[in-house]
């Protein structure tokens, strides 16, 4: 029986799709089949390992593993991690709050899941706010492995000297890490809308459907599929402001969460604050 040793956790709006096409094109690293991210540990849990198991079955590898960005800040997922994969390594990849709640929001608004101004999505949503504790979030972690087996990536890092931080993530994982995919220098995810706002709820809902009724196979093959995303979806250029004050706010909100994160994975966070 094969299963993963490692998970990337996320959270997402931080780097980890650029990360799963690296992982990816690794002659040493397998990913799950037929889809990105299987979130078995948040959201089926109930359907068991032999479930789970599948998306592993007859993989040979150094590195065997999988990216669920749910992961992260999903409360049951550390323990049950614990429990079915006691040594399994961890990738977490971590942003500037403020940015990523924003890069969010702009998601969210561009793909017409919400309206108005990001304090409204907030008000609807403060898991948009809670997200992004981060020091809670590794708490949970760390209280259940080692810290030797969590690797804390930065979006920093990965701005700054994207080969070097993956030379890093493929030692992390016993790979040859002087291999540099195609991907280590590019932007992987641009920004983009859906053509029609009425037309993407109804397939998002199909999308659903078809990750619950396990047709992961075709699900993952229309997202990679450049001729179905560009019928569906369009390149967007600039992005709405965001209130000085919600900016503000928001800094003094994330300041103590900041410096404790800082103190946990002793790096410089400086610039968050």
């Amino acid at each position: 029986m094969t299963r993963p040793n490692f998970i990337v956790i996320g959270p997402g709006k931080t780097g980890t799709t650029w990360l799963y096409e690296c992982l990816k094109a690794h002659p040493q690293i397998q990913l799950a089949r037929n889809t990105k991210e299987t979130v078995f540990f948040a959201d089926y849990y109930d359907r068991g390992m032999g479930w789970y198991d599948k998306f592993f079955d007859g993989l040979d590898a150094k590195a065997i593993g999988e990216v669920s960005n749910t992961y992260f800040f999903t409360p049951e997922a550390p323990a049950r991690i614990a429990h079915d994969l006691p040594d399994v390594k961890l990738i977490a990849f971590l942003r500037d709050p403020v940015e990523r709640i924003q890069s969010l929001y702009l998601f969210r608004l561009r793909n017409g899941l919400i309206k108005g101004s990001l304090e409204d999505a907030i008000a609807a949503d403060p898991k948009m706010v809670e997200q992004n504790y981060f020091d809670e979030h590794l708490a949970r972690w760390l209280a259940l492995f080692p810290r030797d087996r969590l690797f804390v990536a930065l979006f920093d890092d990965l701005k700054r000297d994207p080969k070097a931080l993956l030379r890093e993530i493929y030692q992390f994982l016993g790979v040859d890490p002087g291999f540099v995919p195609q991907a280590a220098g590019e932007r992987v995810l641009e920004a983009s809308a859906p053509r029609n706002a009425g037309l993407f709820h109804v397939l998002k809902r199909f999308a659903l459907w078809l990750r619950r009724n396990d047709f992961h196979r075709l699900l993952t093959w229309a997202k990679a599929n450049p001729l179905v995303m560009k019928a569906l979806t369009k390149k967007v250029a600039g992005k709405p402001a965001v209130a000085a004050d919600t900016r503000q706010r928001l800094r003094e909100l994330y300041r103590p969460h900041v410096i404790a994160t800082e103190k946990m994975i002793k790096r410089d966070l400086g610039a968050w604050l």
